[in-house]
Parts: structure tokens; sequence; C-alpha cells
């Protein structure tokens, strides 16, 4: 009898455990980012080594500057939030360059980024991404996760063409987010690599509900076409 109910109470205690890390899927995520040295900089070097000499400087601290900076994912069934963690222990420098990182919100319906850049404002709507999902796996904070390669369509000198996305999502957490507004996978993504951003999560906490708001924002509506070539203006 008491085998017995050791067994059942151990059964229902594995349920509970399950339910309460597939069912409930609310939480917040953790993401370092290794960041490597921004696109800009990067186009730069491929013209001329000499000429990137020039700002090889600038572009190692940007670079290093977003390697301090750490983010966090919070989710719900409804909607998810990514932004940088304001830190108030956080250095001048890291302060300013999580001003620059903007705010991600995503909702089950729409695909809209919040972003301040240069004093400005922006709600974009972004892009859809193809995705291809592949057989490898690992492991990532004991989640199995899955990979999977994305491509964005964009525009460089008016020509369209696409940029790559890696991704590894795990389907324990069956919600369709992820870092930088990304998502549209069958599960939450832990690791995104996109452009200079190389974020791996550090932490998962599966939890109550958390309510999330979306962000009130006076903000000019554009799409992610346009901020890209006003962001490249600025850049120049």
């Amino acid at each position: 009898m008491k085998k017995r109910l050791f067994y059942t109470t151990a059964l229902y205690s594995a349920v509970f455990f399950y339910c309460n890390i597939v069912i409930s899927q609310s939480g917040r995520i953790e993401y370092k980012n290794n960041a490597t040295i921004g696109s800009y900089f990067n186009k730069i070097k491929e013209k001329s080594e000499l000429e990137f000499k020039k700002y090889e400087a600038l572009a190692i601290y940007e670079r290093d500057v977003k390697r301090k900076i750490r983010y966090e994912l919070k989710f719900n069934q409804n909607c998810s939030l990514f932004q940088p963690i304001i830190n108030g222990s956080a250095d001048k420098e890291v302060k300013i360059g999580i001003q620059a990182e903007g705010i991600y919100y995503k909702d089950s319906i729409s695909n809209t980024c919040f972003i301040d850049r240069r004093f400005e404002n922006f709600e974009i709507q972004l892009l859809a991404v193809d995705w291809t999902i592949s057989n490898e796996e690992k492991n990532i904070l004991g989640y199995k996760c899955i990979k999977a390669i994305g491509f964005k369509k964009t525009k460089k000198n008016d020509k369209e063409t696409k940029k790559k996305i890696e991704a590894w999502y795990t389907k324990d957490i069956k919600l369709e987010y992820g870092p930088l507004g990304f998502g549209d996978l069958p599960g939450i993504i832990l690791q995104l690599d996109y452009g200079s951003y190389h974020l791996l999560a550090t932490s998962v906490e599966i939890g109550e509900d958390i309510e999330i708001k979306k962000p009130k924002i006076k903000s000019k509506k554009i799409t992610e076409f346009e901020f890209s070539k006003i962001m490249k203006t600025r850049n120049k």
C-alpha cells in the first residue's frame, strides 16, 4: 500500500512538473551577447584594410560595449517583450549602448518592433523570415534545442538581398518567440546568430503568468526596409 502511494505521488509530481513547463508557457529568459564587429565596419574592411584601420579602434569599442549588455525576453501565451536589462551598476558606456538597443514587442497577431535611435522613435513592421528546420540538435541549459536556418529579405544598394539567421529553439516551451523580434518557429529561441548579434540564453525561468504591456511610444510607423535605409544614411 505504501509503495503504491509512493509511486502514485511520484507520478502526480512528474505530471505537475511537466505541466508547469509545457502548459504554463510563461516566464523569462536572460541572454548574453557574444557580439562581433558590426556590418557597417565589416563593409569598410571588405573594401579596404587600410581604410578600416582608421575605424578599427571604434569598431572594437562598439563590439566590446555590446558584449557587456545583457538582455531579457519576457513571455506569456499572448505576447513577448525583448529588451536590454537596465542595471544601475552598469558603466556609462554600457548605459549609452543600451539606449540604442530598442524594445521588441510581439503578440500573436502583429510582428512589430519598437525602437529608439538617435532620440527618435520608430514602430517597425518586421519582415517575415523563411525558416528551414535542420536535423541538428544540442543542449542549452538542459533544454533539447533544434537548429533552424532562416533568411530575411533586405536591400543593398537598392537591390533586394537575403540576410541569414541561425536559431536554436526548444519545443519544451511551445511559444513562437525569440530575441530581436524573431520567432515563428515551433518553440522558443534560446540561441540566435544574426549579423553582429550572437545571443545565448544564460538562464530560463518558468513560472506564474507574467503581465506584458505593449509599449506606449509615439512613433513613426515605417517598414523594415525604410528603417534600414534611415540607419545606413545616418551611419554615413
